[in-house]
C-alpha cells in the first residue's frame, strides 16, 4: 500500500470478478465518509484483449490447426498463479 494526504493506492489481486465497495477506516477517527454517493463503489473485471502464436495475432478458431504452437494470452486482472488458472482450448471444427 501506498499513502499520502490526498490519496491512497492500495492492491486487488487478479482474478476477482465483481461489483466492490471501498471502505476507508484511519486509526483513531473510524470510517471516513464519501463525498457523493456512489464514490466508493467501483467494477472489478477480467478478460481476454488479444491471443497471439508466435507473436502474430490470431483468430479463436483458428489457433489450434497451426500444429501445437505455443499462444500467449493477453488480459486484464489474470491471478498470476499456475495452480489457480485453467487454460482450456476447444476445437470446433466447422463443416
Amino acid at each position: 500500500m501506498e499513502l499520502n494526504d490526498t490519496y491512497i493506492k492500495a492492491g486487488l489481486g487478479g482474478g476477482k470478478k465483481g461489483n466492490y465497495k471501498v471502505q476507508v477506516i484511519l486509526d483513531g477517527i473510524g470510517e471516513i465518509n464519501v463525498s457523493s454517493s456512489g464514490v466508493n463503489d467501483f467494477s472489478y473485471e477480467v478478460y481476454i484483449e488479444s491471443i497471439t502464436e508466435n507473436g502474430t495475432a490470431v483468430h479463436l478458431v483458428d489457433f489450434l490447426s497451426s500444429g501445437g504452437n505455443l499462444i500467449t494470452i493477453i488480459g486484464k486482472n489474470f491471478i498470476p498463479n499456475k495452480e489457480e488458472t485453467t487454460v482450456l482450448v476447444f476445437f470446433d471444427s466447422i463443416c
